[in-house]
């Protein structure tokens, strides 16, 4: 499971990223965690990896090449790295 921590306070993202990792271990549940100090590095740093895992996973479905996803995606009018 993947989760992001975004906050300015580098003590809280520390002190959420022990609970969860104590909760989740627990749990018997595989955690990563992404900390962030804010909400723009948080879109910045994620937004290329999920437009990247849903073409991959455009292409998987409907066998259609990622350059070809990303023509048909901007010809609608949306930005892949807005």
């Amino acid at each position: 499971m993947n989760i992001a921590i975004v906050d300015d306070s580098e003590s809280d993202r520390q002190l959420l990223q022990e609970l969860l990792i104590r909760y989740f271990d627990i749990s018997g549940i595989s955690i990563t965690i992404y900390p962030f100090q804010s909400g723009e590095l948080f879109l910045a740093g994620l937004s290329h990896q999920i437009i990247r895992s849903r073409l991959r996973l455009h292409n998987y479905f409907f066998n259609v090449q990622p350059r070809i996803c990303t023509r048909r995606i901007r010809s609608r009018g949306f930005s892949l790295f807005a």
